[in-house]
């Protein structure tokens, strides 16, 4: 019941500070190999 959703919204709130995060290392990694 309410478990199961709690832990799919805890789920998904680390995979989004993940993605996040991958996508801001990329990108700083682009921006600092272009100089």
């Amino acid at each position: 019941g309410n478990n199961t959703r709690t832990d799919k919204i805890k789920f998904m709130m680390y995979f989004n500070a993940a993605f996040v995060h991958l996508a801001t290392c990329c990108y700083f990694g682009q921006m600092l190999s272009n100089e």
